[in-house]
């Protein structure tokens, strides 16, 4: 009989990623915890192009093939007789990261915990996930030169599909925009992302080309899809409000890396892609220095050895992490 407990992996690549986008990070982690934890572990990568256009839709989605991947691993326990249980911790660049916590959310928030059969999700590593959306200095500087960079993909539209994309961006948009406007007043914040908001119609194409993975398709329905998934990132009443449910869950270890250049800002603060969170919250964020060129190439080379300069020791860091989280739970009263 069998009664070693199984750990999941279970890797969340962000907005229009693929299988590949975390590169040999998943099977440096499997290894390295292979011969540091008391369990079988697996390594499981959400298929390409799932995360995309209504956040809800996307958490649905991931949420049923989660409790697939669950179901599988219990049958062929139950084949073993094993005795073991399931552990399953959630990793999520970029916008996975948000659809991991908000997939913890969900099934905290109700019995659907219960499709996981023999499994528990036991933490979430986050990696240059937008919590509290994209720096907004970063997002400005890119807005206000905008029109001049959607120019340069001016022969992917005709001028009836401009009309239609900033329509679509306009409706994708509008509603949170509004919502964050009306509570967070006129502060430097709110500014930065009404010049967002105002420029985001006229270059929907440039501004969602930097917060997505890939390049934009020359399709309406790819831009749509965008700009919907990314919508979420302007309420940040919203974004504080995920943060603070995900970190009162029970048992559930949650940590966020992030990504930084060696140069600072116009406030003389490092360059990052990410918005960081408020300070009572700063100690859930971890900095790793980038040797990217700017924050967009930061972010989507973050699992190149090459680029990111402490490669390794965000593997080790992510190694450590996540033997706690199996220790952790091992060691609770069964």
């Amino acid at each position: 009989m069998d009664h070693l407990d199984r750990l999941l992996l279970v890797f969340v690549h962000g907005f229009r990623g693929t299988d590949t986008s975390f590169k040999d990070f998943p099977n440096k982690l499997r290894i390295n915890l292979t011969n540091t934890v008391k369990a079988e572990v697996h390594v499981l990568i959400y298929p390409s192009y799932k995360t995309a256009g209504d956040l809800r839709v996307a958490v649905e989605n991931f949420s049923s093939w989660l409790c697939d991947q669950a179901s599988q691993i219990k049958q062929e326990m139950d084949q073993l007789q094993s005795s073991g249980k399931i552990m399953i911790i959630l990793l999520g660049h970029s916008m996975g990261g948000i659809v991991s916590a908000e997939t913890i959310l969900r099934f905290h928030n109700s019995k659907k915990h219960q499709l996981l059969l023999n499994g528990e999700i036991i933490g979430l590593l986050a990696f240059d996930t937008p919590f509290y959306s994209i720096n907004e200095n970063f997002i400005a500087d890119k807005a206000a030169s905008g029109l001049e960079q959607v120019r340069g993909f001016g022969n992917l539209w005709n001028a009836g599909a401009a009309t239609v994309t900033a329509a679509t961006a306009t409706r994708a948009m509008t509603a949170s925009t509004r919502n964050s406007a009306s509570t967070a007043g006129n502060n430097s914040s709110t500014k930065k992302w009404g010049l967002f908001a105002g420029v985001v119609g006229a270059a929907a194409l440039g501004t969602a080309a930097y917060i997505a993975r890939d390049k934009i398709q020359a399709t309406l329905t790819d831009v749509y899809d965008h700009l919907t998934f990314i919508k979420d990132l302007t309420d940040i009443n919203g974004c504080d409000e995920r943060v603070r449910k995900l970190v009162q869950v029970p048992d559930i270890l949650f940590r966020c890396f992030y990504i930084h250049l060696d140069e600072l800002d116009k406030k003389n603060k490092p360059k990052t892609f990410i918005k960081l969170p408020p300070e009572d919250l700063s100690y859930l964020f971890i900095p790793v220095l980038s040797s990217a060129d700017n924050e967009v190439h930061a972010h989507t080379s973050m699992f190149n050895p090459e680029k990111t300069a402490y490669y390794n020791d965000l593997c080790n860091d992510s190694v450590s992490l996540s033997s706690e989280m199996v220790a952790r739970f091992q060691r609770k009263p069964k």
